[in-house]
């Protein structure tokens, strides 16, 4: 059994460029912790998370900064809830991106691409913030090029 561990632990560190595999056991339902640190975090100081559409229900968020099981990925104030069917995103300025990753996506080099659209938007920067205005001024061009070509 000690072997299997030793192996199954080696196993991961070679899997991920970032040695980030921590945690497994029987207990967390075969799910586990990835680093993405080849991933930047381009969320500034904003803490968040984005599930697979199979674990929307699986995170719960609290008001305490409560520790989190599962330290090395996830930020204080979340838990686990249920288990991972596929993966979880987690950006904070701490941990930077990381993903909860269901055990079939451990062999998976490319895991940590899930994560990438949502570590590296820019939510808090200015260019996201004038993205409604923008819009409804494109759309608003668009109605009133649209009545002038009809007249």
């Amino acid at each position: 059994m000690l072997i299997q561990l030793l192996v199954f632990f080696l196993l991961c560190r070679i899997t991920l460029e970032e040695n980030c595999y921590h945690n497994h056991s029987a207990g967390h339902d075969h799910y586990d912790c990835g680093c993405c640190s080849q991933i930047s975090n381009n969320n500034g100081n904003a803490i968040g998370y984005h599930c697979h559409k199979d674990d929307q229900d699986s995170i719960l968020k609290y008001a305490l900064e409560r520790e989190s099981a599962f330290s090395e990925c996830v930020p204080n104030g979340f838990e686990v809830k249920y288990s991972i069917k596929e993966f979880c995103c987690f950006w904070s300025p701490n941990l930077g991106c990381t993903i909860l990753v269901n055990e079939k996506y451990f062999v998976d080099k490319a895991v940590c691409n899930r994560c990438k659209y949502y570590c590296q938007r820019t939510s808090g920067s200015e260019r996201s913030s004038n993205y409604p205005q923008k819009l409804i001024m494109e759309l608003s061009l668009l109605l009133i090029g649209s009545n002038y070509i009809q007249n």
